[in-house]
């Protein structure tokens, strides 16, 4: 089909049949008309756009109605990938069925997720068998009976989720992450991910997350099957997950007793399937058989031990290291190691014996895989595939541990993590540069890709972002951005408080609370105060918890607690606090009086301590450049306007961004992240200059 075709059916949905179906609740917006245009294009010409679409252009439609018109004239296949679960599902249940709707249909949308997320039938009728004593209640087996009953198996489908899940449960009843374990289960043919697997492969249009694109391209695209467009919403976020997608990992449990453990239960199973088959034609190959799996296990026990030997010589070491620490890399909790380091000592001979035992795993399962190789039944059965996988798991465990002891990769930083008791929980190699990765996934997975978030750009600049993507030298690259429709100069007062100490003083968080419980209490508005560390949001939540006149309900993020049941009570409160981190600060809708009142507590900047960082801030530093102005001024300009972005969600929102960090002022890059942030901002010299702005920018409206 001629772009000119393809301008005229795209821009012919926007003008005429989203109005007409929305009765006047669509306006028409030419930010986001220009922008499906400028995706038309791209998807026609088999080119790579780059797109920063500000809040409240309604850049969701812009790809997913091209998308949908380009799949149905071309008959080719197109994958939406997103980072946030919430925007996910807010494509599959609100915005693709919009715009295939307006778009006149012909085409058939699926959603696939990871494994983990998907329900196991075979999981659930375990627990249900438990009965009333096991379960602990009457609700939680109504939860799996319905969760069982349901059609898509999400664990997030079912109401209750987040009260049920507790992270034994999940690792229960969850799809199994290695196929070995499903290879013959007896409900695999009403599986819940299979099913969603088949589905996706039929589809026109797959949604999906950023991991799962990874794995796919791993595997060769045998998740997803050929696509030609690719559409990439919330690209910032795609160095990230490439890093933890490509980070290797080796914890306590790497041998037995997780999920994806090299050794399960059920690998016992198939090898009793395996040995009973292979004994109807030669009892001597099933004793090979069953000999090579006592071996195996016998293996297996050996290196688990060790495994745990090490971990133990690991806390031992990682604690003496910590009292060193100060606070910020206390709350990391992570550490780099290279070859011979000291958090290594004590340890070699331990390690030397878990890489013999790992490797007597593999070798035993490839001498079951020769025995069961000639048998056709096996082979048909799945059981042959399913022990080559038994066999290729402890070999990347091997590989994988060795490269980890060894630590003389020069392109990856080493580092260990430990849990919030100080236990090492995992050693850890994350490669340095992800951009060649990223850069050839995007260019090659498939004839044209769109990436596109709220924040791509530096002050309009998009050299930082097309580095982190590989995209900086690309010839097929072109960049556009696109402002919101908003009013933000009327609708939003952007506050900053210089009065207050400088964040690193111990007495900064209790002023910063002084602020915020004096606007709270003269604006009776909801209020987020977004977050930078763990430390922060229990700290200020103590602060601002209290009873009397001119109290109000605190809503404080806490470790495992849901962030659904969260945002659910805040929206429920008259006048709330919600005090959050990093999930909070993107992927939040919150308009009108959800939220009139934010918060940014501090810059957030990079932790110039975490493993990754270093190492990257090392590399920008060996090439000549200056780190600051390289990473960490770009990066928190990005999560400054992220974080912004939660607030004036419609055109008919007011509200009040007060950002208490004083470097915004007082430092000598304050000015150019100010102006990169916003086009407005007042400084108070007070805090009774603050609540009088206030009061002034919310005039006589109502306060809830």
């Amino acid at each position: 089909m001629e772009t000119t075709s393809l301008h005229a059916a795209v821009a012919s949905v926007f003008n005429d049949r989203l109005p007409e179906l929305l009765r006047g609740a669509f306006e028409v917006r030419s930010q986001q008309v220009e922008m499906a245009l400028r995706v038309t294009d791209a998807l026609a010409a088999e080119r790579l756009a780059v797109i920063e679409a500000e809040t409240g252009l309604g850049k969701s439609l812009a790809y997913l109605v091209p998308a949908v018109v380009f799949c149905r004239e071309s008959g080719r296949r197109a994958v939406v990938s997103t980072h946030t679960r919430n925007l996910q599902r807010q494509l599959i249940v609100k915005d693709f069925p919009l715009a295939l709707s307006a778009a006149g249909g012909g085409v058939k949308g699926a959603v696939l997720m990871g494994r983990a997320n998907y329900a196991c039938r075979r999981g659930i009728e375990s627990v249900l068998k438990m009965g009333r004593a096991g379960l602990g209640s009457d609700e939680l087996a109504q939860w799996l009976r319905d969760l069982l009953a349901s059609e898509t198996g999400e664990l997030e489908s079912i109401p209750g989720g987040s009260r049920f899940l507790s992270p034994e449960l999940r690792a229960t009843i969850a799809c199994p992450a290695r196929e070995t374990v499903c290879a013959r289960c007896p409900r695999r043919s009403d599986c819940f991910m299979f099913a969603a697997r088949k589905r996706a492969l039929e589809a026109d249009v797959v949604m999906v997350n950023h991991a799962l694109l990874f794995s796919d391209a791993a595997a060769s695209g045998a998740l997803l099957g050929p696509f030609s467009a690719l559409v990439v919403d919330e690209a910032h976020h795609l160095e990230d997950v490439a890093t933890d997608f490509f980070t290797l990992r080796y914890s306590p449990y790497a041998v037995k007793g997780a999920h994806d453990s090299v050794y399960s239960p059920e690998c016992d199973e198939t090898i009793a399937y395996a040995r009973a088959i292979v004994a109807q034609d030669s009892e001597t190959e099933a004793k090979r058989v069953e000999d090579s799996w006592a071996a195996f296990l016998a293996a297996a026990r050996e290196a688990d031990g060790k495994t745990a030997e090490l971990f133990r010589v690991l806390d031992r070491n990682f604690r003496e290291m910590a009292r060193r620490w100060t606070r910020e890399w206390a709350e990391s909790r992570q550490v780099t190691y290279g070859e011979g380091a000291p958090l290594l000592y004590g340890g070699e001979t331990i390690a030397a014996e878990i890489s013999r035992a790992l490797a007597r795993m593999e070798s035993s399962t490839a001498d079951i895989v020769e025995v069961v190789r000639a048998f056709d039944a096996l082979g048909e059965t799945g059981v042959e595939g399913t022990v080559r996988s038994m066999r290729e798991a402890a070999g990347e465990a091997l590989a994988r541990f060795e490269f980890l002891t060894t630590a003389s990769a020069e392109d990856h930083v080493f580092y260990v993590r430990a849990d919030e008791s100080m236990r090492v929980s995992e050693l850890a190699a994350s490669p340095v540069d992800v951009s060649p990765r990223l850069g050839a996934l995007l260019e090659d997975s498939a004839t044209s890709a769109i990436l596109t978030s709220a924040t791509l750009a530096v002050d309009g600049d998009f050299s930082y972002t097309l580095d982190r993507l590989g995209l900086a030298r690309s010839a097929r690259a072109s960049v556009e951005r696109y402002e919101s429709p908003f009013d933000l100069a009327a609708q939003r007062a952007v506050l900053l408080a210089p009065f207050l100490p400088d964040p690193s003083e111990e007495i900064f968080l209790v002023e910063a609370a002084r602020v915020m419980r004096a606007v709270a209490i003269s604006t009776r508005r909801r209020m987020l105060v977004l977050c930078t560390a763990k430390s922060q949001v229990s700290r200020l939540s103590a602060l601002l918890s209290g009873e009397g006149e001119g109290a109000f309900p605190v809503f404080a993020q806490t470790e495992g607690g849901s962030r659904v049941d969260l945002l659910d009570s805040f929206r429920r409160s008259a006048g709330g606090v919600l005090i959050g981190l990093a999930s909070f600060w993107e992927g939040i809708d919150l308009p009108g009086e959800l939220l009139e009142v934010l918060v940014i507590l501090k810059l957030p900047f990079l932790v110039p301590g975490q493993p990754v960082v270093q190492a990257r801030t090392r590399r920008v530093v060996d090439a000549g450049e200056d780190a600051f102005e390289r990473m960490f001024i770009p990066d928190v300009v990005l999560k400054l306007r992220q974080g912004m972005g939660r607030l004036i969600r419609t055109g008919s929102d007011r509200g009040a961004v007060i950002i208490l960090d004083r470097r915004l002022w007082h430092s000598h890059y304050g000015e150019s992240v100010l102006r990169a942030v916003t086009k407005q901002s007042t400084a108070c010299d007070t805090l009774d200059e603050m609540i009088e702005r206030l009061s002034l920018h919310f005039g006589n409206t109502e306060q809830r």
